[in-house]
């Protein structure tokens, strides 16, 4: 008998494995579950990587395993390629691609104490788990040191691929990180956070065409979770024209939620949780020429319901809660050509009764609250020949 095709098996810690997965890159979902293991065990304290100055270039944002994957995806990178992550945090960024493509080596660059410190302890992780898995990974390099200074200046302007999240980056940083991609190889890649300006700014033999020599790769906002236990969801525009806000959450225990543009030219509007426990509901402009308005809660404890425009030509109108626990109260557009008006409670305790115009010749009366500081809205006559009236409290006992 003549064997054609067999599998060899290794037997290693208790398991069998075939040897055809062995040294080979991990898949992405064991890859995301490795770094998370590797993340757990190295960053011990995630709370001390919030202490920073707001607003400084040193504030700690962590780019995500999906968005890496995304980029990833959109570059053509090979074995010649040289990686460098500006700001590398605590490398996450740098291990993962050294896992998941063939780079020639990847190289990140951090200043700060707190996640320089707990990049050496992911790198020792890094290492062990990949050799449990009998995954291979490229080279790598996780560095100590302010990517600004000359001694880091060789490694920029050789690198093929530049990686740096520069959203909470202030102008200063911005312009020398400039004057080093002046002097990158052409053809480079730039993938930031927040765009940079135009790099042919200085008159060369190779940009007098006015043709930029660097490809910008310009990713959607990235923004960090600025407190321990806040989240952020981060969304790609992945189509031309088609834009994507996305709002940090500023405080402990606040979420932000965040509806893609799905197709061009078509927006999506997300409102920020400003307050802790303060939550927004966002709804997004699922077809063209439809519009979505989105009020946020402005108060700890307080409550908004938005209502989306369903059809062509229908709108829905949304008051916010200007105070706590004052509710609003909002009444959809049903029909095509038809409005609805929300009376918002200014005051605690005072309320406002509303009439529609359902039908021709039909009049609304809408009656004001008969005490000082207390404001009157209008209702829309709907259909030709319709009126509304309104009565305003102009001063204290009048109606």
């Amino acid at each position: 008998m003549v064997l054609t095709d067999c599998v060899v098996y290794v037997q290693e810690k208790g398991t069998s494995l075939p040897a055809a997965r062995l040294n080979k890159h991990p898949s992405r979902a064991l890859l995301r579950h490795i770094l998370q293991q590797v993340y757990n065990q190295a960053v011990i304290e995630p709370d001390r990587l919030n202490q920073y100055e707001p607003f400084s270039p040193e504030v700690y944002g962590e780019t995500s395993y999906d968005l890496v994957c995304q980029m990833i995806d959109q570059i053509e990178i090979t074995k010649d390629d040289v990686f460098v992550d500006l700001g590398s945090g605590v490398g996450q960024v740098v291990l993962q691609m050294a896992a998941a493509t063939p780079c020639k080596i990847c190289l990140g660059v951090e200043k700060a104490e707190v996640p320089s410190k707990y990049a050496e302890a992911m790198n020792n992780h890094f290492r062990k788990w990949m050799r449990w898995y009998g995954k291979k990974y490229g080279e790598y390099r996780l560095i100590k040191g302010d990517f600004l200074h000359d001694e880091h200046r060789e490694k920029i302007i050789t690198s093929t691929i530049v990686f740096v999240n520069n959203f909470a980056f202030g102008p200063h940083v911005d312009h020398q990180l400039k004057e080093r991609f002046a002097d990158l190889k052409d053809g480079a890649r730039i993938v930031s956070s927040k765009s940079f300006c135009p790099l042919n700014f200085r008159i060369t033999d190779r940009n007098l065409s006015g043709q930029p020599y660097h490809k910008i790769i310009k990713f959607c906002k990235v923004i960090p979770a600025t407190k321990a236990n806040t989240s952020c969801k981060v969304i790609f525009a992945m189509k031309a024209n088609t834009s994507c806000k996305v709002i940090p959450a500023m405080e402990a225990n606040t979420f932000c939620k965040v509806i893609p543009a799905t197709e061009a030219k078509t927006s999506c509007k997300v409102i920020s949780a400003t307050e802790a426990h303060t939550f927004c509901k966002v709804i997004s402009a699922t077809e063209a020429n439809t519009s979505c308005k989105v009020i946020s809660a402005t108060e700890a404890n307080t409550s908004c319901k938005v209502i989306p425009a369903t059809e062509d030509n229908t709108s829905c109108k949304v008051i916010p809660a200007t105070e706590a626990n004052t509710s609003c109260k909002v009444i959809p557009a049903t029909e095509a050509n038809t409005f609805c008006k929300a009376i918002p409670a200014t005051e605690a305790n005072t309320f406002f009764k509303v009439i529609s115009a359902t039908e021709a010749n039909t009049s609304c009366k809408v009656i004001s609250a008969t005490e000082a500081n207390t404001s009157c809205k209008v209702i829309f006559a709907t259909e030709a020949n319709t009126s509304c009236k309104v009565i305003s409290a102009t001063e204290a006992n009048t109606s």
